[in-house]
């Protein structure tokens, strides 16, 4: 019996029609526990982050248990405050849509005002985007902004069922999270167990500075996006610029992509700043400028002083393929891991045999006189 199916087995259409089976059936299982798999990943990724803190505690003597409840408060409180700063911002949409007719007047006149500029006639061009703006400007007045300002009225029925759809889930989330993180060097510990004995050195190195150069990246990226919104929005709070939480919500997200996250939250910043006038919108692009100055010159030194640096023409070109491979998601994981891949660049190939070994040439013969 056994060497019978050894024999059949032997045959390499007949692994190749068992790979592509099991492949398939891998695949359809995948697609029905895809919640099940996301709610594992995002409590892993959760006690991940917080695994630091608590390691740190656990070092200074502090017992884990406590180190967990303390994370555990540091996670409430964050989340308590993206809570609140959910309402702020959708009383803030609410206070826009209703100021917006006046804010669209304002809007269309800076066409012409731009036209008696550069063309006192004004030309064909200068209709042009009047109406065009004035197209975008009803559209934003009628289609969009009522409809995320119902979130807070008449859509109240669909926020109740959303949230109970997915209250059981966060519950589930949070408490798989508390497990992982008071237990996260075993769960780390069985995961290093599933690789061969002899490779078990290397992986858990490669692991090491995978979590020094990703992890320590995403955790100093989430300190200073933080930063960066809280200073902007107290700037744009300060003058007085239309949706300011929103407005620096934005720049604290796209804070993650350098050099284009910037100029990306500066064009509707201005827009909201011209909207009060020429002096407000200058106000509110110094404001993101000076946020920037301190985010280059102070923030990232200070939290990023042991990962790897990377140039600006690595960085533009990892953001730039990861933009156009795999959307906004590519952009925001292209430094973290354009930053591993130099270091597995200059701990592993450049220390190779492959690398450092120089070719042996055979002797070369000369002919006899």
């Amino acid at each position: 019996m056994r060497s019978g199916l050894g024999a059949v087995w032997a045959n390499p259409y007949v692994r190749i029609v068992v790979a592509l089976l099991a492949t398939v059936a891998a695949y359809f299982i995948l697609r029905l526990t895809m919640t099940v798999w996301t709610t594992v990943i995002v409590a892993f990724l959760i006690a991940y982050l917080l695994s630091p803190l608590v390691t740190r505690m656990e070092r200074r003597g502090v017992h884990r248990g406590i180190g967990v409840l303390s994370a555990t408060l540091v996670f409430l409180v964050m989340v308590a405050s993206l809570w609140l700063l959910g309402t702020a911002i959708a009383a803030q949409i609410t206070t826009f849509a209703e100021r917006l007719p006046g804010i669209i007047d304002t809007l269309e006149e800076i066409p012409f005002l731009l036209g008696r500029l550069l063309d006192p006639s004004f030309g064909a061009i200068f209709q042009q985007v009047y109406m065009t703006s004035r197209v975008l400007a009803q559209g934003l007045a009628t289609e969009i902004l009522p409809n995320v300002a119902g979130v807070g009225q008449g859509g109240l029925t669909g926020v109740i069922t959303t949230v109970t759809g997915l209250g059981m889930q966060l519950v589930i989330i949070f408490v798989l999270s508390l497990y992982l993180l008071y237990r996260y060097s075993v769960y780390s510990k069985s995961l290093l167990l599933a690789f061969p004995a002899r490779h078990r050195a290397f992986v858990a190195e490669l692991a090491e500075k995978a979590d020094r150069s990703v992890g320590g990246y995403i955790r100093g990226q989430l300190l200073i996006s933080a930063a960066v919104a809280v200073l902007a929005g107290i700037g744009l709070t300060l003058l007085g610029v239309p949706l300011a939480i929103p407005l620096a919500v934005l720049a604290g997200v796209f804070n993650v992509v350098p050099f284009f996250g910037p100029i990306v939250v500066s064009i509707p910043t201005v827009i909201m700043g011209l909207t009060l006038g020429f002096g407000q919108a200058v106000g509110a692009l110094a404001v993101l400028f000076l946020v920037n100055q301190v985010d280059a010159h102070i923030l990232t030194p200070l939290i990023y002083s042991r990962t790897i640096e990377l140039d600006p023409v690595t960085i533009v070109v990892s953001i730039l393929l990861g933009l156009t491979l795999f959307g906004l998601v590519g952009a925001l994981l292209a430094v973290p891991i354009a930053a591993f891949v130099k270091l597995l660049y200059l701990d592993y190939y450049l220390k190779s045999r492959w690398y450092t070994v120089e070719e042996v040439r055979a002797p070369e013969r000369h002919p006899g006189p």
